[in-house]
C-alpha cells in the first residue's frame, strides 16, 4: 500500500486524492451505514480507471432469519448484524445493485451473489458432513438467494 486517507465517505474528497485513480474499489459492510450510499458510489466511480471494478458486500434483510423475526414482530435494533443500531439503509437480493448503482451510469453489473445458510438445523449438527452441508447452502443461495443469502455480493465495472 503506498497511500491510505481517513475521511468521511459522505464528504468531500480529500484533496491528494481527487487526481488518483483505481483499478478497484471495495465497499465491504460499509453502504449501510450511509445515509445515500447510491451518491457515494457515484462519486467513487469517478475515481476509477476504465474497466476498474467496485466490489460491494451489504446484509441481506430478507434472509430466513430476518423473516422469522418479523414473522413474529421482532424489529429491534441490536449493536451487530443486519439489524445494527448504526445501519441506514437496507437492502435486499433484487433491490440492493438497482438502488446502489442507479446513480452511476458507468458501472455495469459484472456479478451479483449471495453467501448464507438452508436452515438444517439437527440435520447440520449430527448428520450430515460438513461439505453436504456446505454443497446445500451454495444451492439454497444459488436458487433462492433474497431467501437464504445473509449478504449480498456484487461486482460491477467502470465501462
Amino acid at each position: 500500500m503506498e497511500h491510505c486517507w481517513v475521511f468521511d465517505l459522505e464528504g468531500e474528497f480529500p484533496p491528494d486524492l481527487t487526481g488518483q485513480t483505481f483499478d478497484a474499489l471495495v465497499f465491504s459492510h460499509v453502504l449501510e451505514h450511509l445515509r445515500d450510499p447510491a451518491v457515494v458510489l457515484a462519486r467513487f466511480a469517478s475515481l476509477l480507471h476504465k474497466d476498474g471494478q467496485i466490489l460491494i458486500a451489504v446484509p441481506n434483510v430478507l434472509s430466513w432469519r430476518m423473516r422469522l423475526q418479523f414473522l413474529f414482530g421482532h424489529f429491534e435494533y441490536e449493536s451487530a448484524g443486519v439489524l445494527d443500531d448504526t445501519h441506514l439503509r437496507f437492502f435486499t437480493y433484487y433491490t440492493a445493485d438497482k438502488f446502489l448503482l442507479a446513480g452511476a451510469p458507468s458501472l455495469s453489473v459484472l456479478s451479483k451473489s449471495a453467501t448464507g445458510s438452508v436452515p438444517l438445523w439437527w440435520l447440520r449438527r449430527h448428520l450430515l458432513p460438513e461439505s453436504w452441508c456446505d454443497r446445500i447452502d451454495q444451492w439454497g443461495c444459488r436458487h433462492w438467494p433474497n431467501l437464504f443469502g445473509g449478504q449480498i455480493l456484487i461486482k460491477a465495472v467502470k465501462k
